[in-house]
């Protein structure tokens, strides 16, 4: 069902900036780096990337900052998080993509992500043990003081 994208997953964070664009599917290209334990994230194709598909939207702004909801499309490794940093919006308190100044390493001791919801979107039956979740959506409650 994963494989099949038929399982949406969506994330809270909190990203530095001001999004121009308040809704937006981002593509980009990954490449994993193994024996760093990090990932490269490139606007064109290069040997060994995979694609990346994040689709967010901006829930809200404040002091420079923007709560965003995104829903991942592909589900690679350290995908949110490198791909956020690549188009200059990094998420807060991540030390490995974001290069957090010293005020970020006092305010956030953590990466500021969360998941929160899953949809359960299936094409049709496959008379599985899954077959009970179509069409259901769980969502965590959030308490975000942002």
């Amino acid at each position: 069902k994963i494989k099949n994208r038929e399982i949406k997953k969506y994330y809270l964070t909190v990203a530095k900036g001001i999004f121009k664009l308040k809704c937006a599917t981002l593509v980009a290209y990954l490449e994993k780096n193994e024996c760093e334990n990090r990932v490269y994230v490139y606007n064109t194709a290069r040997p060994n990337t995979k694609t990346i598909k994040t689709k967010y939207r901006v829930i809200k702004e404040k002091d420079g900052e923007s709560l965003i909801e995104i829903e991942l499309i592909t589900g690679r490794t350290h995908q949110i998080r490198a791909h956020m940093a690549h188009v200059g919006h990094p998420i807060l308190g991540d030390a490995k993509y974001a290069n957090p100044n010293k005020k970020d390493k006092l305010k956030y001791k953590h990466q500021v992500l969360w998941a929160y919801k899953l949809e359960f979107l299936f094409e049709k039956s496959t008379n599985n043990l899954l077959d009970y979740l179509n069409k259901k959506k769980f969502e965590c409650s959030t308490n975000i003081k942002f």
